[in-house]
């Protein structure tokens, strides 16, 4: 673990763990206006991240998406694909209808529940992976500038919604 200092001034301990490299990649380049595309290696940092806050929020995420995957399988006639996105990652042997979106019930075929699918997605609950061309920079630096987003959201919000008080400008 390692301290680091919150937007109050506090000291708090890092509850992640990292693994970071670098590497060549392969990057795809396309000229819109020369119209061609050439592929090309890439130096290329890797930082690999697990949170336990990551973990358990997505197993949470996931049971919500399992409870509409067993709707799913109970009553396929009754589902839409919009209103169980998600779900149907989960689920085997499920088709929609291309126009209207709604789950097909085929003859002697039931849907059910993909145990392998929810396996193999709680054994990645908890990490992210980070691809940056910051080659010369520390792993938490990287983590660090890859969440600092929300606070230029979180002001575009503000203005948004009516938290900026101003009067209208006459030219």
């Amino acid at each position: 673990m390692r301290d680091y200092r919150d937007e109050s001034g506090r000291t708090r301990q890092r509850t992640v763990r990292t693994f970071g490299f670098v590497d060549a990649l392969e990057a795809e380049f396309e000229d819109p206006v020369a119209h061609f595309r050439r592929d090309e290696d890439v130096e290329a940092k890797v930082v690999a991240m697990w949170s336990r806050k990551y973990a358990e929020r997505a197993r949470h995420e996931r049971e919500k998406v399992l409870e509409r995957a067993r709707q799913l399988v109970e009553r396929p006639g009754a589902c839409t694909r919009a209103a169980h996105y998600g779900a149907a990652q989960y689920v085997r042997d499920v088709t929609f209808d291309a126009k209207t979106g709604e789950a097909l019930e085929e003859a002697g075929v039931r849907p059910q529940i993909d145990q392998a699918a929810i396996d193999e997605a709680a054994r990645l609950d908890g990490y992210h992976l980070i691809v940056t061309s910051e080659t010369d920079w520390e792993d938490f630096r990287i983590l660090d500038a890859y969440r600092e987003p929300w606070r230029i959201e979180e002001s575009f919000k503000v203005t948004k919604t009516g938290g900026l008080e101003s009067r209208p400008v006459w030219a």
